[in-house]
């Protein structure tokens, strides 16, 4: 625990590190692969790649599907600023030593408004952008307390009338270090350009090294530290805590640095039987106002 909280207090007193400008930064294309899925982990302030035990897991890690017991599915709604909302369904389900998952998403932009090309106050009418990932995803133990895990992503574009395709992987593991700590890492959106009309772009190729702990004194509950660098930004620390009580309700925050327009995030987790409804609150500056995440869970 002493390494744990020495490592927390250098993250937190570096903030050149965690906030220096980069030469990239705006250069990615399919900015939607970063909105964080589940309710849960987005109410822990996305520090979730150490943990990633519910099937959410098939965003965040997906060698952490293999901490799903049994079957498990899940649909998020997310209510975000002016027309933008976006949707998340996955299911995984674990066979003896390996698992798999599927996931689909759907973001969309709607009533954008469009003009002709000379200057005119009055528009021709409205457009919406959609944008679409089907994911595939496989995870296996490697030997006790030692989880790897892949997902392959089909990806989909279209704004107006253009349209863009391309693929995408994913791939993570989990270490157990302790029964109480775990070491997460996961590479996402690693793959080819994509070219939209004649433009080709990157992918939002992300790294994400975390760590969960489960303290003892203070059971049953966590406690995430994530560190995130995407290809186009800067270096990234999230923190996160989850406390259940007795095992129905969970209240959970967490904090995200170097973002600018966003930080602090809250939210809670009711649980009856197999069921489970989570959610996850985000607010954003610059007058952009709160965001939502609604989650529904069953498991069998």
């Amino acid at each position: 625990m002493r390494w744990f909280t020495a490592l927390l207090a250098l993250l937190l007193l570096s903030p050149p590190l965690l906030s220096q400008a980069h030469p990239n930064a705006g250069t990615s294309g399919l900015d939607f692969l970063k909105f964080g899925v589940g309710a849960r982990p987005v109410a822990m302030g996305e520090a979730f790649v150490g943990l990633s035990d519910g099937v959410e897991a098939l965003y965040w890690n997906p060698s952490g599907l293999r901490r799903v017991k049994g079957t498990e599915v899940t649909f998020m709604h997310n209510k975000r600023f002016q027309d933008i909302t976006y949707e998340f369904f996955g299911a995984g389900r674990s066979f003896g030593s390996y698992s798999l998952g599927i996931s689909l998403a759907l973001n969309t932009v709607g009533d954008i408004l469009y003009y002709e090309e000379r200057p005119t106050e009055e528009p021709l009418g409205t457009f919406s952008s959609h944008d679409f990932f089907f994911g595939l995803t496989y995870a296996r133990t490697i030997r006790q307390g030692f989880d790897l895990g892949l997902t392959w992503k089909w990806l989909y574009e279209k704004i107006y009338t253009n349209t863009a395709r391309g693929w995408a992987v994913d791939m993570g593991g989990i270490y157990g270090l302790t029964d109480w700590l775990s070491l997460g890492m996961a590479l996402q959106n690693l793959g080819p350009k994509l070219k939209f009309i004649s433009q080709p772009f990157p992918l939002p190729t992300t790294l994400r090294i975390g760590l969960s702990y489960l303290p003892p004194w203070l059971s049953p509950s966590v406690l995430t530290l994530d560190l995130v660098k995407p290809r186009d930004s800067g270096y990234h620390l999230h923190l996160g805590g989850e406390y259940s009580l007795l095992d129905a309700l969970s209240l959970r925050a967490g904090y995200q640095t170097g973002y600018g327009e966003r930080s602090f995030t809250t939210g809670f987790g009711l649980k009856y039987r197999n069921y489970g409804i989570d959610y996850g609150w985000v607010s954003y500056g610059s007058d952009l106002g709160d965001t939502h995440r609604v989650s529904l869970g069953i498991s069998f």
